[in-house]
C-alpha cells in the first residue's frame, strides 16, 4: 500500500492549488498559480515571482519528500502518498459544497468543516518549511512508538529505510539537528 513510483510529492495538494488556479479552465497539466517569494520575513514583505504564474504540477513539491525507503534498482519507493490521498480525495468536493452552503446560508456544514480541517492539519504537519513549528506544536511525539505490531514495523521502516535523497533534501530545507528544538527523532532529516 505504501509502495508506488511517485517522486514529485506535493506538500500542498494539487487539488487545493487548482481551486486557486489563475487559469482554472485549462487542461490539468497546464494549470498555473501565482507564487510569491518572501522578501522580508520580519516585515511580511513578499514579491510576485512571475506574472505568468507557476505550473501547479511542480509547485510546492519536492522529489521524494515523503519517501522513507527507496530501494535501489527499482522506480518504486515507500512513501505516504496513498495515505495522504485519503484526506486529499474530497477537498475539492467539500470546498465547493461548503461555499455553496454558505452562499445559501445553510448551517449544515459540519461534515465539510471537519474534513477540511483534517486536510489543513495534514498540510501543516507535512509542510517541510514548518518542521520546527510542528515539533513545537506536538512536543514529545518523538518519544512514542506505535504499540500495534504492524504500525511498529512500518515505523521502523520509516526510521531505518534507505533514503539516498535525505542529505540533499535536508540541505535544501536548511534542516539539521541544530535547527530543530529538542532533536528530531520523528523525522528522517537529521
Amino acid at each position: 500500500m505504501l509502495a508506488n513510483d511517485t517522486r514529485n510529492q506535493h506538500f500542498l495538494t494539487k487539488v487545493e492549488q487548482k481551486l486557486n488556479a489563475m487559469n482554472p479552465q485549462a487542461d490539468e497539466r497546464n494549470l498555473r498559480i501565482y507564487s510569491f517569494k518572501i522578501v522580508d520575513r520580519e516585515n511580511y514583505t513578499i514579491a510576485l515571482e512571475s506574472h505568468t504564474g507557476r505550473l501547479i504540477g511542480s509547485n510546492l513539491s519536492l522529489f521524494d519528500l515523503f519517501s522513507f525507503d527507496v530501494p535501489g534498482g527499482s522506480s518504486l519507493r515507500l512513501n505516504f502518498e496513498s495515505l495522504f490521498h485519503k484526506y486529499e480525495a474530497h477537498i475539492e468536493a467539500h470546498t465547493k459544497s461548503l461555499l455553496a452552503k454558505l452562499n445559501a446560508r445553510s448551517t449544515d456544514i459540519k461534515v465539510e468543516i471537519i474534513d477540511l480541517f483534517a486536510a489543513k492539519m495534514l498540510n501543516f504537519v507535512r509542510n517541510p518549511f514548518s518542521v520546527v513549528k510542528v515539533l513545537n506544536s506536538f512536543p514529545g511525539i518523538a518519544s512514542y512508538d506505535p504499540t500495534d505490531p504492524a504500525l511498529l514495523s512500518d515505523y521502523r521502516r520509516i526510521v531505518s529505510g534507505r533514503k539516498p535523497h535525505q542529505a540533499y533534501l535536508c540541505a535544501q530545507l536548511g534542516i539539521n539537528d541544530r535547527s530543530i528544538l529538542n532533536g528530531c527523532a520523528c523525522c528522517s532529516c537529521c
